[in-house]
């Protein structure tokens, strides 16, 4: 018989595939005290659906500015889906109705070189727990 173990978020953050968004808001924030009322007001926000624990890879932290994804995480959650055809954004309106997983994309500035723009992807699962932030290629 053969075991199967699934890998959790927290064994993902643990070995360093993902990271808490409190965590990079942290670390490249700086230490003025906004941080937390700026994760507070986007949780009580009253959106179309809960967030669950925001994490971002560590590649998306590398070259997104947090502002921005603050921002985009406030679009995701008021039902914005971003840079979506229409298909796909009738696909999230179904989602919403069914607790399906919801996904966005959005663009915006390189925070290390704002004459490119990086496509980014956020996505919360289906049972409402998660919601992370990515690069294409971490999908």
């Amino acid at each position: 018989m053969k075991t199967i173990y699934a890998y959790t978020r927290q064994q993902a953050i643990s070995d360093g595939v993902l990271r808490r968004l409190e965590d990079f808001l942290r670390h490249e924030l700086p230490e003025d005290g906004t941080i937390i009322p700026r994760l507070d007001t986007l949780r009580s926000l009253d959106g179309k659906f809960p967030l669950g624990e925001l994490v971002i890879t560590p590649a998306a932290a590398h070259v997104l500015h947090p502002t921005d994804v603050l921002t985009c995480l406030m679009r995701h959650r008021l039902g914005d889906w971003g840079h979506l055809d229409e298909e796909d954004r009738a696909s999230n309106e179904c989602a919403l109705k069914n607790d399906e997983r919801l996904f966005s994309a959005y663009h915006v500035p390189d925070k290390n070189d704002d004459r490119f723009e990086i496509r980014f992807y956020v996505i919360t699962e289906r049972n409402r727990e998660a919601t992370t932030v990515l690069l294409p290629e971490d999908y």
